[in-house]
């Protein structure tokens, strides 16, 4: 009898450690894309706005990497959001590893910021599915996106503008109606526009970067833009429009009172 007990008191344990074995971990972070797909002419860069959001609380350092990225393609982040400065002892918040792969999220960072994918002429021309990973201690999450790169003729530009309708103050964002000028005599399909701050401003003490943060948006694409000057709230209405944002920093902001910042605005659309 004792021999018997033994054996199924070994054969229980090893139940048990199977299941903790195969336990996977929760999933208290989730990955967001806007959009979650990019058409592009081979030599071009594809966009994407990355969010991170926590679940419940979750309040861990978290690492996003980009893997299934085809050859040819270079990898970098635009951060949203302060980083520590050189030279700074400050505890950066967000950080954009050597490479530009890896970004790391520190505790109770909600992530948002703009992935870029570069093609090259040594990028195949077919459709792609990168892979964006989210790992913490006991959360993970995965998002798909797609690329598809094109053969295309060389770029004709169209124009884009944009202004704000109100002064921004530390914690308040607005609207960013843009102009899009269609040149052509047929209406083009918009697939893709992207907004990023410039660092330089009017005033030589304030970093656009460091202060402000561009959102670009929640645009239903394709969108039709027809001949000539079109706004893109008429387009895709006034919910839609990308947004500037003035951040509320622990630090005197003072020098960027009055202060003028520039944009960069950029798009891809198809005949």
């Amino acid at each position: 009898m004792a021999a018997k007990r033994i054996l199924f008191s070994s054969a229980f344990t090893l139940v048990l450690a199977g299941v903790v074995w195969a336990a996977a971990p929760r999933a208290s972070v989730a990955l967001e894309a806007t959009p979650s797909a990019r058409t592009v002419t081979r030599g071009q860069a594809a966009f994407y706005a990355i969010v991170l959001k926590r679940i419940e609380g979750y309040g861990r350092t978290v690492n996003i990497y980009v893997s299934d990225v085809p050859r040819g393609v270079r990898v970098s982040w635009r951060v949203n959001g302060p980083t520590a400065g050189a030279g700074s002892r400050a505890e950066p918040r967000v950080v954009v590893n050597a490479r530009g792969i890896k970004l790391v999220l520190k505790p109770h960072v909600v992530g948002r910021a703009t992935l870029v994918l570069e093609t090259s002429a040594r990028t195949e021309l077919r459709n792609f599915r990168p892979l964006v990973s989210a790992r913490g201690n006991s959360a993970h999450a995965k998002l798909r996106l797609r690329l598809d790169v094109r053969r295309g003729a060389p770029a004709t530009p169209f124009g884009l503008s944009g202004t704000v309708a109100d002064p921004l103050r530390p914690g308040t964002s607005q609207p960013l109606e843009l102009t899009i000028s269609n040149p052509f005599e047929f209406a083009l399909s918009l697939t893709g526009l992207d907004v990023a701050v410039a660092d330089a401003t009017s005033a030589p003490g304030c970093s656009g970067r460091a202060n402000y943060v561009a959102d670009p948006g929640r645009v239903p694409y394709p969108l039709v833009v027809p001949p000539g000057l079109s706004r893109l709230s008429d387009l895709a209405g006034a919910a839609s429009l990308p947004r500037v944002t003035m951040l509320d920093l622990p630090v005197n902001q003072d020098a960027c009172k009055g202060a003028r910042i520039q944009l960069d605005l950029s798009g891809t659309a198809d005949k």
